[in-house]
């Protein structure tokens, strides 16, 4: 009996035993790769190296204008204990609302379980308070973020949201938006994390794992990164909002194309919607920006204003013979519109650059009645001030009329245009080209923003400079270089003066409240255009004379012109 018993209990257990054997095998041996796998990718982490999935914007000298490596917060959804905790604690290091932070955190997971960035541009006190708090999931890693800190040229590059398929990121601005189809293909590093049997993980359990070098599209933009930053910071630090364009009056390229102030293209900080508008591609009325048109139509055309009666002028003096006009104050015209001087008692004796240098309304309105309104109208087109083209930018879609439309038959609207007010608008970019036209001997370019695009598949695709067009005469356009000059010298821009290099240019402040100063240096051979307007401001000679000159003078000390 006790026989039987053992032999049955010993053939269950090999049985059992076989069992075993035989699920061990399938385990090990069918689906041991398999498991594998899967008791691996419960320990690991993984995500893109670079913070959305998208090509590279470079300035002209190939430095990242986006994609561009700092401290980044990272969460890991699945480490993290208690969302609302984490978001407590973070908003007293970030200085920023908890609710905000906890929506974000929730936004974040539910459209991705895997790791993923919650924060960009963090300084190094937001780190280490970071790693104080300890939180499992929440890490502080430098990845590439697609926007810097500082948000440099935001409104020329754009921003991103989650609005494609799966909340996939898709331009909804500037560069962003206009080449999404050629920026949204990236995906060549990514960052490996492996977790411990516990979930613990530290930001030096972090890999990088780069695959097989993969091509990627890239934007070369004329900006540089040096320019921009510079005409931001002048903005910023002088407290002013408005525009602003760096360009080379040579070629049209643009070296900066600044709106003030910058937007957060992350939605951190809030801010209405002004915020959003490029203001650099936005029209203004330029004020008395627009007298410089009417004094190259003057010299060009051969106009002059009616010989004036000199011989009760208390002070003659030896440029006698040169006074176009006397102001005393105001000026009617043949139909009896009447236009008052800025300045009170009127300016005396003038001759046209000294009229130019002092902003003389009386002696412009004068002008532009001689010079008529259809020879406004065709130099304004001629000097392409009748529309808007940045070569490589899709800018507004304005209509002629939307730059320059008056009545003819109105006096009172020929005096307006001819002081650059009602009936004329004009963007910075605009303007920097009429400057241009002075600075370069009367020659008249084509802006241009992006010269060329590299594609993923290696071809590349180039977008040539617009050859230069003459529109003015060389000995009419080195009058208005002087005229200019003397405008800065000892006219309404002294402030606008460099400390290092020689500069000329035009004030302008529109009763709108935009304030302008446009100008080149050097005088004797431009490197620089420079268009400023700032909004809401006093006047020309102050607000956007100072930004010029903070610009101005940082880019000869940063370029060895000093």
């Amino acid at each position: 009996m006790r026989k039987k018993s053992f032999v049955l209990i010993s053939a269950v257990f090999l049985f059992l035993f076989a069992i075993l054997a035989v699920r061990l095998f399938y385990l090990c041996v069918i689906q041991g790769n398999s498991l594998r796998e899967q008791a691996v990718s419960q320990r690991v982490r993984s995500f893109d190296y670079y913070q959305y999935a998208r090509g590279d914007i470079v300035d002209r000298y190939g430095r990242a204008m986006v994609n561009v490596p700092e401290s980044c917060l990272l969460v890991i959804p699945a480490m993290i204990p208690s969302f609302d905790a984490a978001a407590e604690a973070l908003a007293k290091v970030l200085e920023q609302d908890k609710t905000e932070i906890l929506l974000r955190m929730q936004q974040g997971e539910q459209r991705n379980v895997a790791p993923y960035i919650l924060k960009t541009g963090l300084s190094t006190q937001q780190v280490a308070g970071v790693q104080r708090l300890g939180i499992p999931g929440l890490l502080c890693v430098e990845l590439a973020a697609r926007y810097d800190a500082q948000h440099t040229a935001i409104h020329t590059i754009g921003y991103v949201q989650p609005l494609g398929e799966d909340g996939a990121y898709v331009g909804v601005s500037g560069l962003e938006q206009q080449y999404d189809a050629v920026l949204s293909d990236r995906v060549d590093k990514r960052v490996v994390a492996v977790v411990d049997g516990l979930g613990a993980l530290s930001a030096e359990d972090l890999l990088l794992e780069e695959a097989e070098h993969k091509q990627t599209s890239c934007l070369k933009l004329s900006l540089d990164r040096d320019y921009q930053q510079i005409a931001e910071q002048a903005f910023a630090s002088l407290g002013y909002e408005g525009a602003c364009v760096i360009m080379d009056p040579q070629n049209g390229d643009i070296q900066a194309l600044v709106s003030a102030p910058a937007f957060d293209p992350y939605g951190w900080s809030s801010a209405d919607g002004d915020v959003y508008l490029n203001k650099a591609l936005s029209l203004y009325h330029p004020a008395s920006t627009f007298k410089i048109v009417l004094a190259l139509a003057a010299l060009s055309e051969g106009i002059s204003l009616p010989a004036v009666d000199t011989s009760q002028i208390a002070e003659a003096s030896a440029e006698e013979e040169e006074i176009v006009f006397i102001c005393t104050g105001s000026y009617t015209m043949a139909g009896g519109h009447t236009v008052t001087c800025s300045h009170e008692g009127g300016h005396g004796a003038l001759t046209l650059s000294r009229a130019l240098a002092v902003s003389c309304n009386c002696c412009f309105v004068a002008l532009g009645e001689q010079i008529g309104s259809a020879e406004i109208t065709r130099w304004a087109d001629k000097l392409g001030l009748r529309e808007l083209q940045v070569l490589g930018y899709q800018t507004p879609s304005y209509e002629a009329a939307d730059f320059l439309s008056f009545s003819v038959d109105s006096e009172g609207d020929l005096a307006n245009v001819c002081l650059g007010e009602k009936g004329v608008q004009l963007s910075v970019v605009q303007v920097a080209t009429l400057l241009s036209v002075c600075a370069n001997g009367g020659y008249l370019v084509t802006p241009r923003l992006l010269y060329e695009i590299d594609y993923a598949d290696g071809s590349v695709e180039e977008i040539d400079s617009a050859t230069p067009v003459r529109v003015v005469d060389a000995d009419v356009a080195e009058q208005l270089k002087q005229m200019l000059s003397e405008t800065v010298r000892t006219g309404t821009a002294t402030a606008a003066n460099g400390q290092y290099l020689s500069v000329a240019g035009k004030t302008g402040s529109s009763e709108s409240g935009s304030v302008w100063f446009s100008g080149f240096a050097p005088v004797e051979d431009a490197q620089l255009v420079i268009a400023v307007c700032v909004r809401q401001g006093v006047a020309g000679g102050i607000e956007a004379a100072a930004v010029f000159k903070y610009i101005v003078d940082a880019i000869a000390l940063l370029e060895g012109w000093a």
